[in-house]
C-alpha cells in the first residue's frame, strides 16, 4: 500500500487517472472513446455527480472498483497484456486498440475473463469490469478485463476476433501467468454481453477455434438479438453500425448461432430495461436455451433499468454471489478455493 490519496465520491474522475500506479492504464479506464469530447468532460466531474448523470451508475461500485485498481497497481499486481503478435498488428492496425488488463488471483485457480458494455461507442470497465472483477478477484479467482474494439461504424464483428484472440493468449500464456485453462468463465454486460455470448456460437465460440469450453456464461443485460426494437436501437443501428448493417450483422445474431453445445448460462435482465427490450433479448435467450436443452438459469428483474453491474441495493442485488455458485457448480474440478469456501 502506497501513500497515493483514496478515491472518494468527491473524487474527480480525472484524478483517479492521474493517481500514482493507474496513469499507464489511463485510456483503459477512460469513459468514452480515447480523444472523444467526452473524455474531458467526464474527467472534470466527480464520481458522484456521474452517478447522477447516469443514476444506474451507483457510485459505491464505481468506488470501490477504482479503489481497488489503485491498490493492486500500486502493488505492481495491475497488468496491460497484448492480444495480438506485431504480425497481426501490421496486417490489422486497429487490433492495437484491444487489450487485456490482468489482476492474478490464486496460482492454479480457473480464470474469468470480463467484457464490459458501453453499446460499441466505448468499454465501460470502470463501470462494470473493475466492481465486477475486485468481487471475483477477492474469491480467488484471475480476472482479465476485456477492450476490445468499438468507437467506430461497423466494427462487428471484430470484438468477437478480439474475444478469440483474448482466449487464445490466456490459453497459450497459462502456464506463466498461472491460470488454469479450463474450468473458466466468461462475464459481459450489454454489449458485452453480446461479445461473451458469441463464445458459446458455433460460428465464433470456443469450438470455431479449437479451445476448451467454458464452465460458463455469465450475462448482464445482454444484447443478443436485434429482433424487437426500440429508440435507443435504432438510433444504435444508424449511428454506429454503418449502412450495411442489414447484412453484415446476422452472423452476430447469438440466437441463430447456438445450438445443444452451448455452454450453461447465468443471465439476469431488468424488465423496465429502456435500452434493450427485455422480451427480445433476455427472455428470448431463456426461450431458445430450454428449446436447444441449454442449461440456462435466468434470474428477471423487475426494475433498476439497464447498467447497474454489481447492483448493490437494487432489486438485482445478489445476482453476482448466485453467478459465481453457478459457476463453480459447473466447474469439473474442485478447486482450493471452492473446498475452503465449503469449510467456512
Amino acid at each position: 500500500m502506497n501513500d497515493s490519496p483514496t478515491v472518494s465520491r468527491h473524487t474527480r474522475f480525472g484524478d483517479v487517472l492521474r493517481l500514482p500506479g493507474l496513469a499507464p492504464f489511463k485510456n483503459q479506464l477512460l469513459l468514452g472513446p480515447k480523444g472523444s469530447p467526452q473524455n474531458p468532460f467526464y474527467a472534470r466531474l466527480t464520481i458522484g455527480q456521474l452517478e447522477r448523470m447516469t443514476p444506474a451508475w451507483r457510485h459505491a461500485d464505481l468506488v470501490s472498483g477504482l479503489e481497488f485498481a489503485r491498490q493492486e497497481a500500486a502493488a505492481g499486481q495491475l497488468r496491460s497484456l497484448p492480444l495480438y503478435t506485431p504480425e497481426e498488428l501490421r496486417e490489422d492496425p486497429t487490433r492495437a486498440k484491444a487489450s487485456l488488463l490482468f489482476l492474478p488471483g490464486k496460482p492454479g485457480a480457473p480464470y474469468a475473463i470480463i467484457a464490459p458494455g458501453g453499446a460499441y461507442i466505448n468499454v465501460a470497465i470502470t463501470v462494470e469490469g473493475l466492481p465486477v472483477g475486485a468481487r471475483l478477484h477477492e474469491a480467488g479467482y484471475h480476472v482479465f478485463l476485456l477492450q476490445y474494439r468499438c468507437g467506430r461504424r461497423g466494427q462487428l464483428p471484430k470484438p468477437f476476433q478480439d474475444m478469440q484472440a483474448a482466449l487464445r493468449y490466456i490459453t497459450a500464456h497459462a502456464e506463466a501467468l498461472q491460470v488454469r485453462p479450463t474450468d473458466y468463465a466468461v462475464f459481459g454486460f450489454s454489449a458485452g454481453g453480446h461479445v461473451a455470448a458469441s463464445t458459446g456460437t458455433l460460428n465464433f465460440g470456443y469450438s470455431a477455434i479449437g479451445l476448451p469450453k467454458p464452465a460458463c456464461i455469465v450475462l448482464g443485460y445482454p444484447l443478443v438479438s436485434l429482433e424487437e426494437r426500440n429508440m435507443a436501437v435504432n438510433s444504435f443501428l444508424q449511428l454506429y453500425m454503418g449502412r450495411t448493417w442489414r447484412s453484415t450483422l446476422p452472423p452476430t445474431y447469438i440466437l441463430d448461432h447456438m445450438d445443444k453445445t452451448y455452454p450453461p448460462t447465468y443471465l439476469w435482465q431488468c424488465r423496465d430495461d429502456e435500452i434493450l427490450p427485455f422480451h427480445g433479448n433476455g427472455l428470448a435467450f431463456s426461450k431458445r436455451a430450454k428449446e436447444l436443452g441449454v442449461e440456462c438459469r435466468f434470474r428477471p428483474v423487475d426494475k433498476g433499468g439497464h447498467g447497474m453491474g454489481v447492483a448493490l441495493n437494487s432489486e438485482a442485488q445478489g445476482w453476482l454471489e448466485e453467478a459465481i455458485a453457478f459457476w463453480e457448480a459447473h466447474q469439473a474440478f474442485v478447486s482450493d478455493i471452492r473446498s475452503s469456501r465449503s469449510r467456512v
